[in-house]
């Protein structure tokens, strides 16, 4: 049973040597097929025992590796490129002993590396018979095909590693602008090829032509059906592009559609896990990373043919530990990030990370030797300058910011939605969460648990203003902030907070902050109010410092009683309870009503 391996060359004396290494244990010839190098490439293949023919450059893939095939004499063809290496070439005589008769060509699980350690994998058929009716079709990303009938296909345990997308970024831009050119060409011939525009799309993303991919991939949804894997994989491509065009959203939607059909997907669920940061909605972000050990290590064949993302321990540590920071739970994330750091040195996103959760902590002199080590890597300058800003802005404080109340009407679907002071726990600013419960018949208990809250009962009697003076009695920060569950600190407001008040005199009281609310009208349009409270203010203690009025409720009486100012301030909150339905809005003012009437 004679194996002929097979490979097309061009210019490539730096990676051909370690391609042939990885297949000579098994193959009885290689054939190496230049097409037009100007190095040393045809040298070395003749100096290592490959026969070498040339073949005139056409700007054909297939036609390239189809000459190669005509050249073959053994039964089975392995084809390689020589970015890749056989990894365990042992298994390769036990599986062809194996196999049936009826297979024409078996799937090897090619395995590229992603960011930070990571990988992707995808089913090639790179193993076939020799055979005059099975040859490659396609100018590019040609894939094997039977000239006449199907093409029978099983799996195998064979791996190659492909190092294409980590030779450079020179070298990748050049090879997907290369790529760019003859997709043009072979869909000029093939229109209606769905495979081809999504490798279009494939490529304009990696160039950043993120308008010409979108467009692609609308091509590509046209031509597929949702019965063929195609499909769901070009859905897939479509979240990666939303996302990169930081449409959250959408990507979630596209996402998500995969994911109903195909559970644990990993290329889907990375995405939808990745939108959720975008959104800062921790909790939904790290139930997906919570579930990834599971679905990385059982990967279905569907999942294999879409594309399957293996996060690296350290990775998966970073992303994780990200979400619990966002979400206050610092212990558990400190110690996902040590576990990922201790599997891989230089992770350089969970040194990154862990250093800001360091100073954070206060705790300043670790974070130092961190902040030294971090001076000694390649790290991009702006990320170290925003490290040492955050030191030095909680070397100069001692503030302790509390989150007084989180007041959560009995909805589900907001609860466990709405992720108020996420962006404020990952800046560092705020230190506790206290959220008083008025009797929740839903999760809100557990989400706001799951933030790392100290949660309190408190029995409705129809006043906001008491509810939040027993939050009040909680509290032990110098100062509070108080929001609402539909409400959250504005990302541009996350940077300048914790300076801000470090600056105020001790005469300033309370500090008014600008809501902005998009307020639906009945014929569905929004409209933007802006209005101005004393969202901030400081701890006085209760009651000399308490809320008054059942709805509505006010603090600026009791600051003023104690003769402290309230000054504006540039920071922004977003409000987001007033973009409701027409029955939603009407049962909130019937509310309001009734606890008016109570109040006069």
């Amino acid at each position: 049973m004679g194996i002929s391996v097979c490979i097309i060359a061009r210019d490539e004396e730096a990676s051909l040597p370690e391609c042939v290494k990885s297949v000579q244990s098994i193959a009885d010839e290689v054939i190496v097929v230049d097409t037009g190098s100007t190095d040393a490439t045809v040298a070395i293949a003749r100096r290592m025992g490959c026969q070498v023919f040339s073949f005139p450059w056409n700007d054909d893939f297939a036609a390239a590796r189809n000459y190669a095939l005509e050249q073959a004499h053994e039964e089975w063809i392995l084809s390689i490129d020589c970015d890749e290496r056989l990894r365990n070439p042992e298994v390769v005589r036990r599986t062809l002993q194996a196999v049936s008769p009826k297979v024409d060509a078996l799937l090897v699980r090619c395995i590229s590396p992603a960011e930070h350690g990571s990988t992707s994998i995808a089913l090639v058929a790179r193993l076939f018979r020799r055979h005059q009716e099975i040859r490659f079709r396609g100018r590019i990303h040609e894939q094997v095909a039977r000239l006449n009938g199907e093409l029978r296909i099983a799996q195998s345990e064979i791996e190659l590693w492909h190092e294409g997308y980590a030779r450079g970024e020179g070298i990748l831009r050049a090879e997907h602008e290369r790529n760019l050119r003859l997709l043009q060409q072979a869909l000029s011939e093939e229109p209606g090829n769905a495979y081809l525009w999504l490798q279009y799309a494939r490529s304009a993303l990696v160039l950043q032509r993120l308008t010409e991919a979108s467009q692609a991939l609308q091509q590509a949804l046209q031509m597929s059906s949702p019965e063929s894997l195609l499909y769901w994989q070009i859905r897939c491509w479509q979240a990666q592009v939303a996302l990169s065009l930081r449409a959250p959203r959408e990507a979630l939607r596209y996402s998500h559609e995969v994911l109903q059909r195909y559970p644990g997907q990993t290329f889907a669920a990375s995405i939808a896990a990745e939108a959720y940061v975008m959104l800062q909605e921790w909790y939904h972000a790290a139930t997906f990373y919570e579930q990834w050990p599971v679905w990385q290590e059982q990967p279905t064949t569907e999942s294999l043919l879409i594309g399957h993302l293996r996060l690296s321990p350290a990775e998966l540590a970073f992303r994780l530990g990200r979400c619990y920071v966002g979400l206050g739970r610092w212990e558990e994330a400190e110690r996902l990030l040590r576990e990922g750091l201790e599997s891989e040195t230089d992770h350089l996103p969970c040194r990154l990370l862990l250093t800001e959760l360091l100073i954070t902590r206060g705790r300043l002199a670790e974070a130092d030797s961190f902040l030294q080590d971090l001076r000694h890597r390649q790290v991009p300058s702006h990320l170290l300058e925003e490290l040492l800003r955050h030191r030095h802005r909680r070397e100069r404080t001692t503030l302790t910011l509390s989150r007084p109340l989180l007041s959560l009407s009995n909805r589900p679907e907001r609860s466990r939605t709405t992720c108020p002071l996420l962006g404020i726990s990952l800046r560092g600013v705020v230190d506790e969460i206290v959220v008083v419960d008025t009797g929740s018949s839903d999760t809100t208990i557990e989400v706001a648990q799951s933030y790392g809250a100290r949660v309190y009962s408190f029995p409705w009697n129809d006043s906001f203003a008491a509810a939040r003076n027993e939050s009040l009695r909680h509290c032990t920060g110098e100062w509070i902030l108080y929001l609402d569950a539909d409400e959250q600190l504005h990302p541009a407001s996350l940077n300048i907070l914790l300076e801000f008040l470090c600056d105020l005199p001790d005469d300033v009281g309370g500090v008014a902050c600008t809501i902005e609310s998009p307020h639906r009208r009945a014929d569905g349009t929004i409209e933007l109010h802006w209005s101005a409270y004393p969202r901030i203010f400081r701890n006085y203690g209760y009651p000399p410092i308490h809320f008054h009025g059942r709805v509505h409720e006010q603090i600026s009486p009791s600051i003023l009683a104690l003769g402290k100012q309230i000054i504006r301030s540039p920071l922004r909150i977003l409000h987001s309870g007033y973009d409701q339905s027409p029955e939603v809005l009407q049962a909130k003012a019937y509310r309001n009503y009734r606890l008016l009437m109570l109040q006069v």
